[in-house]
């Protein structure tokens, strides 16, 4: 037998900055006292605790000690070690316990499950297969690397009924592989039985699919090896942030009417919030709530109300704003953190390089959630109830006693928002967590989400816009005719295009043409983050101005976008989002009654593109004959017309198809939940670099630029394809230099990257000239390849 280091002589990373050392016996009980009572009468409860305690047993091995210690370069497996050991050690226990039919079945259930989550804990969640989870990786010589014996007798200490010797081990390893199969299969009829004797077996399995000892595990590992704790509100901060978002609304309030927005908007606005805070109050201990109101009247700050309210009633103790895109996020982040004076932790993929100084704990508690305040993507949401990798799961602890504010969840793909509502709803369940839906365009919600709806009927004012649907088909030539024309008349005109290919084509001829005063811009996603939120920035102060301005966007523009046009094109593209588009005409009242046009669209007269970006058939036929029943309407006619909408479309098209990837998952199979995707996942983009944009960026990330690429943006992707540098970073500086990257890349088609993008095989290329990238309209206006789906 080789030798081995004494467990107690084993560490779990190198020593701390004060010199004090790590060890490993102290990390597992740690983990093991975060997931479980081993004095607890629960069974379950001690399982948990010994997936605690051998997690990270691996790391016992020689090899790996030398690893940790700089004496060997690479990191041997220590996960599916852990996986192995804790199996063992479960079912030595099992044995003991002497439990029958179902309930052995579930206790076997519950070991299979944290097999897999210890094999996982360092990377993607695995499914409950034939093969155990540590298949392949180790082999039964890898065990004589550990103190086996060591491992045994601290397992004993706190779970007196393991009894086992080293010798038990030997005949544990020629059988692992049946007593898995079996440990499996009875697993399966566990929860089969367990699903065909609910209600509903879609509720049943999302139940199941709330991964709290997934996330137990991760937090409690991670938790203690960065050395963090929990971030949340207590009942008086969150009273002094209530009555600090009072005074800031009261201030505001007399911002806005000196900048022009009528009396009666900001008297309506404050009337709203009072009307969904005292709704709220009478029904706070309930769990859904909606806010529907039109766009311009304040969603987001009477939402953000009724969650600290919460907050402040001791009813949750953490806020997480949920928005679909970045533009949206980031206008919401400020607004939040101004109406609260508090600091918002911002999760999304360019979180990383909004700080200067990082660390591994920091890095930690924004992947956790842990702050008061939290500010993220419907992309990172949806990882947080549907993980795809085990990191993820730590989100979940965040979202315990959590107020949840997602805005215009009608962006949400229609094809996954069931599934979403029914896993939400387990989530809520399990977590005492809060949901309030914010939009002017809510989607049919499940009836057993019993929702409740805060916002007060608005009583008729002025309408701030008139819509005309226009007929028979229109080629960019006319649509570029159409807005030039209404330039000249109301002064700021929108154009709403469906494709980029479809903006960028009215733009050039409205370019060519217009040759009068005004300023024209482009807004689309074939644009860098820093050139979009800089667009977004000339055209505000534009408007301001009084000059006369178009903008010709794709539905970049028609959500979370705070602007505000006399006249609005938008080319028909679905329902909802010809109601957002609504919300650019006279956003504050402030003029008189605003222009939209609502037209179909033929490119060169004769190709429909919508198809492209709206791929559900039934959405869009419901939307025409939303249209053809309705030519001509004003503001307060919307409601009906979205409802309308959604009626006809639940009829035809009910969204339920992916619930049975509900029941797979509960069944074992969890990647068919893992890599849902809130919009959808067939459009395949590449992200291509673009040397452009270092004059736009602000003195925090020029200040991150010149720590990886002192000589400027020309070196930075040099950087990137120099192998030895890229493995030189370690894991926070590499995820940092990958985010400063995603600031100077554009997302492409295919097709496209092919034609423009060098031959260098990196997973991120670069385009062969610099002069291809526009600063008027980025990549939108190259000819060859087609722009067909819009990117955000």
């Amino acid at each position: 037998m080789s030798m081995v280091i004494p467990l107690s002589k084993c560490i779990a990373r190198p020593g701390s900055l004060d010199g004090s050392p790590n060890p490993l016996v102290d990390h597992l009980l740690a983990v093991a006292r975060g997931m479980g009572d081993p004095s607890s009468n629960l069974e379950e409860e001690k399982l948990n605790f010994l997936a605690g305690l051998l997690h990270d047993a691996g790391k016992a091995r020689i090899s790996w000690q030398k690893f940790i210690k700089g004496e060997e370069k690479e990191s041997p497996w220590h996960s599916p070690l852990g996986s192995a050991l804790f199996f063992f050690s479960s079912r030595v226990l099992m044995e003991k316990w002497q439990k029958e039919g179902e309930a052995r079945q579930r206790l076997q259930w519950i070991s299979c499950s944290l097999a897999i989550d210890i094999a996982s804990h360092h990377g993607a969640l695995k499914d409950l297969t034939e093969n155990p989870p540590w298949f392949g990786n180790i082999a039964k010589d890898t065990f004589e690397e550990i103190d086996l014996d060591g491992l045994m007798v601290l397992v004993k200490q706190y779970l007196p009924e393991f009894c086992c010797e080293r010798s038990d081990f030997d005949s544990y390893w020629s059988n692992y592989q049946k007593t898995w199969e079996i440990w499996k299969n009875n697993a399966s009829r566990y929860l089969r039985a367990r699903i065909g004797r609910s209600n509903s077996k879609y509720d049943e399995a999302c139940k199941i699919n709330v991964r709290t000892n997934t996330s137990r595990l991760i937090s409690a590992d991670r938790f203690d090896a960065a050395k963090i704790r929990e971030n949340h509100f207590e009942t008086s901060l969150a009273e002094e942030a209530l009555d600090y978002f009072s005074r800031y609304c009261d201030l505001r309030a007399r911002e806005v009417a000196k900048h022009g927005v009528p009396s009666h908007m900001v008297e309506t606005r404050q009337n709203i919030q009072e009307g969904v805070y005292s709704s709220w109050l009478s029904n706070c201990d309930r769990k859904f709530f909606s806010n529907i109101l039109p766009t311009g009247y304040g969603k987001t700050l009477s939402a953000l109300r009724v969650a600290l309210g919460s907050c402040a009633k001791g009813k949750t103790s953490r806020i997480v704003y949920v928005a679909p895109y970045l533009s949206i996020l980031s206008q919401a982040s400020k607004e939040i953190s101004m109406a609260t004076g508090m600091e918002v932790m911002s999760h999304h993929h360019l979180s990383i390089l909004q700080e200067q100084e990082i660390d591994d704990a920091w890095y930690l508690a924004m992947e956790s959630w842990q702050s008061p305040v939290v500010a993220t993507t419907y992309n990172q949401f949806f990882r947080a109830i549907f993980p795809y990798k085990a990191q993820q799961s730590l989100r979940l602890k965040a979202l315990r006693n959590c107020f949840v504010i997602i805005d215009e969840p009608q962006i949400i793909d229609w094809g996954v928002w069931q599934t979403f509502l029914y896993q939400l709803s387990a989530v809520a369940a399990e977590l005492n967590t809060k949901v309030l839906f914010t939009t002017a365009t809510m989607p049919p919600l499940n009836s057993h989400l019993d929702v409740i709806p805060l916002a007060p009927r608005i009583e008729p004012g002025p309408n701030r816009y008139k819509v005309t649907v226009l007929q028979g088909g229109h080629s960019e030539d006319i649509v570029a005719q159409m807005a030039m024309e209404k330039l000249r008349q109301k002064g700021s005109v929108a154009v709403i295009m469906n494709t980029i290919k479809d903006a960028a084509l009215v733009y050039k001829i409205v370019k060519s043409k217009y040759n009068e005063d005004g300023s024209i811009f482009f807004l689309s996603g074939a644009m860098t983050s820093v050139h979009k939120a800089e667009r977004i920035k000339e055209i505000r102060e534009t408007l301001t101005g009084n000059k006369k301005v178009m903008v010709i966007s794709t539905q970049l523009l028609e959500a979370g976008v705070d602007l505000s046009f006399k006249c609005v094109f938008r080319a028909i593209p679905i329902t909802p989002s010809i109601i957002q588009a609504f919300g650019r005409a006279n956003r504050h009242a402030e003029g008189d009654m605003a222009e939209v046009y609502v037209f179909p669209f033929l490119r060169e007269g004769e190709q429909e593109t919508r198809q492209w970006v709206y791929r559900n058939r039934i959405s869009r036929e419901e939307t025409d004959r939303c249209l053809s029943s309705h030519t001509s309407w004003k503001e307060d006619e919307s409601e009906g017309i979205v409802l309308d909408y959604y009626k006809g479309l639940i009829t035809r098209n009910p969204s339920t198809g992916g619930l049975e990837k509900i029941v797979r998952a509960a069944m074992g199979e969890w990647s068919a939940l893992s890599g849902i995707e809130p919009f959808g996942g067939d459009n395949y983009k590449i992200d291509v670099f673009v040397p452009f944009g270092e004059d736009l960026l602000d003195e925090k990330a020029l200040q991150i630029l010149s720590h990886f690429s002192p000589k400027g943006l020309a070196y930075l992707y040099d950087l990137y394809l120099n192998r030895s540098w890229m493995a030189s970073l370690d894991f926070l500086e590499r995820k940092r230099f990958i985010s400063l990257l995603g600031f100077f890349t554009v997302p492409v088609s295919l097709e496209l990257a092919s034609e423009m993008a060098d031959s260098s095989g990196a997973i991120i290329p670069r385009i062969t000239k610099s002069d291809l990238y526009s600063r008027e309209a980025g990549l939108a206006l190259l000819e060859p390849g087609d722009f067909s789906l819009c990117c955000f």
